[in-house]
């Protein structure tokens, strides 16, 4: 399996589903937010939609951070396969870690209501479900059998 070009979800994604090693770096402890695809767009069709809006700047996240160690426990477990395993930081990679990142959308809800109502269990699930029926249209070296 080749290492992701872009984002650690969908990379978390597949290997939970091909039954592989999820491997964090350091103790896993780093905070992230998830917020569904649908949420998301919801949320820049209300900010689209508002003339309140106009010339603002929003930060559209998840209800709350959840630990990489914990993301990737949920994700093994949804998935019924995989593991996960915390490992020593690479220097190299170390010296560019952001740490952890996640967003505040309190002002996205004040100006237009907007909540994300996709929680994040519900979300990856949907997810897995996609990538197990999608998984060839996206990788060149998707297995033909599936868990």
């Amino acid at each position: 399996m080749m290492p992701p070009k872009k984002g650690f979800t969908v990379w978390f994604i597949r290997t939970a589903i091909e039954s592989g090693t999820i491997q964090l770096y350091g103790d896993g402890s780093q905070l992230r937010d998830l917020v569904y695809v649908d949420d998301a767009a919801d949320a820049f069709l209300r900010v689209g939609a508002s003339d309140a809006c106009n010339g603002e700047v929003f930060n559209v996240g998840g209800t709350a951070p959840t630990s990489l160690k914990d993301l990737a426990s949920l994700l093994v477990r949804i998935a019924g396969g995989g593991r996960v395993e915390c490992v020593a930081w690479p220097a190299e990679k170390k010296a560019i870690d952001i740490g952890s990142f996640y967003a505040d959308s309190s002002k996205l809800t004040r100006a237009t209501g907007w909540t994300p109502t996709v929680a994040l269990d519900a979300g990856l699930r949907r997810a897995i479900e996609f990538y197990r029926a999608n998984l060839t249209h996206y990788v060149d070296d998707a297995k033909t059998e599936r868990a």
